[in-house]
């Protein structure tokens, strides 16, 4: 199959916008902010309530002006709920859009195009259930050595397909601690160990403290995409670079096994670090061009760092963003054509890495 240039893509992207996006979008943009007033609601009465229950606990007399809040919440949440035309309270109005046209907006890209929602698609090849896909590819990211120590390891968008004969997995990640049911648990937390600690809790959260500060520096807070490619090639070795910051030291790796490697490259050594168990290897693969044209790709993603390792016949690449990528809208913004340019630009910029990096060469980098 003779593979588009970009002139098209940018055609049919557009074909797609008018007859696909654009009658969809009055639509959806009216049943989010239908949705909304009730998501909105049904968020601050919960809050209230567990304000409330906390200020109870430590102090009911301090509380007792506030206890009609949550109730005049759930009121208001109630009249809203009998006055619309459905009782369901939801959010990520988004994910009804890209039911329909992330599938098709992908194509435009890729051949052999799939498109999955944290791997819920069963044909990406990493096991037979979404659960398996999932655990299979967490272990193989983390065996490239490119992220730092994280409990879990959450997928969003999942484009997998072939561009100028690379094949290709997008796979939008995130590793961040804290989420919005994290944070949550924070003030029950507070309020069991007060009880349990019987006075002692000052002294345990002080201590908590320095201890969390310690081990927060040695996760990752990675939000972005995570490239997957498939090589011409099988490495014998593994060789793998990160960024030269104080986190990037908490990486875990045997430093008997893997050595430092030092490339012609000073500009390069100034801003990343490079270990390998394959000198040689690791060398005819970080050539200077290659060099140059990972650099090139944090002005492209506007990254706050680029990791990358070569392992097997793969090459990963961990574009750490810090934004949500790929996104047809969220609840609290109408979704119009900036929303869809920038989902444009963002996969051009995937594809871009392809021929920046001459991926589907079967020579050196």
């Amino acid at each position: 199959m003779e593979e588009k240039t970009y002139s098209q893509m940018k055609q049919e992207f557009i074909d797609f916008f008018y007859n696909d996006v654009k009658k969809r979008l009055p639509e959806h943009n009216e049943i989010r902010r239908e949705g909304l007033p009730r998501l909105i609601t049904f968020y601050f009465t919960f809050l209230s309530f567990l304000m409330v229950f906390v200020l109870a606990l430590l102090s009911p007399k301090a509380c007792i002006y506030l206890v009609p809040v949550p109730f005049i919440g759930f009121g208001i949440l109630f009249y809203l709920m009998r006055n619309s035309n459905t009782n369901e309270i939801k959010h990520g109005f988004e994910g009804e859009l890209k039911k329909e046209l992330m599938s098709k907006f992908s194509q435009i890209f890729l051949t052999n195009s799939k498109w999955s929602k944290a791997f819920s698609n069963k044909a990406f090849g990493y096991g037979p259930n979404e659960q398996k896909e999932a655990s299979n590819i967490s272990k193989l990211i983390r065996e490239q050595k490119i992220l730092n120590p994280c409990p879990w390891i959450v997928f969003d968008d999942v484009i997998s397909g072939d561009f100028n004969g690379a094949k290709i997995n997008i796979i939008e990640t995130d590793t961040r601690i804290f989420n919005a049911g994290t944070i949550l648990l924070i003030p029950f937390l507070i309020v069991w160990l007060s009880f349990m600690t019987m006075g002692l809790f000052p002294i345990l959260a002080a201590i908590a403290v320095v201890v969390f500060s310690w081990k927060i520096f040695q996760y990752s807070v990675f939000r972005g995409v995570i490239l997957e490619f498939d090589m011409p090639k099988h490495f014998k070795g593994h060789t793998f670079f990160h960024e030269k910051s104080f986190r990037s030291l908490k990486i875990p790796f045997d430093r008997k096994i893997y050595k430092n490697v030092k490339l012609e490259s000073v500009s390069f050594e100034n801003k990343y670090r490079v270990f390998s168990d394959d000198q040689i290897e690791a060398r005819y693969l970080l050539t200077t061009a290659f060099i140059e044209r990972i650099e090139n790709l944090s002005f492209a993603f506007k990254a706050k760092y680029i990791r990358g390792s070569f392992k097997d016949n793969k090459l990963f690449l961990a574009i750490h963003t810090g934004k949500d990528m790929f996104s047809m809208g969220n609840d609290f913004k109408d979704s119009d054509t900036n929303t869809f340019e920038i989902l444009y630009d963002e996969m051009i910029s995937v594809l871009q890495v392809i021929d920046v990096l001459k991926l589907n060469e079967h020579t050196g980098l």
